[in-house]
């Protein structure tokens, strides 16, 4: 007989990385990656949207530029069709009565 001079390694006893130890290892990598992707490109300041000119339901008209230094204006672009942009709607009703 034989002797095989090499230990054999049952697959149950294969070393292996304790539970937390990818956590611990992939978390700080991630974040290095979301903190770069923040930093490539992207503009710090926000251009202001182009002014515009409307027909409201009530005849008269609406100019974005005539709202400079009143109350703040929200462009939504939704569709009735759209289930979340009708959710939304209740709280842009709340925010205008105030």
């Amino acid at each position: 007989m034989v002797a095989n001079s090499s230990p054999q390694v049952s697959p149950a006893h294969s070393p292996r990385l304790r539970p937390g130890t990818k956590l611990v290892i992939l978390t700080p990598f991630c974040l290095m990656i979301l903190v770069l992707a923040s930093c490539i490109g992207g503009d710090a300041t926000p251009e202001p949207a182009s002014d515009f000119q409307v027909n409201l339901f009530d005849g008269t008209s609406f100019r974005l530029s005539d709202q400079i230094g009143q109350r703040a204006v929200v462009l939504n672009f939704w569709l009735p069709s759209c289930p979340p942009c009708r959710a939304e709607m209740p709280d842009f009703e709340k925010s205008w009565q105030q």
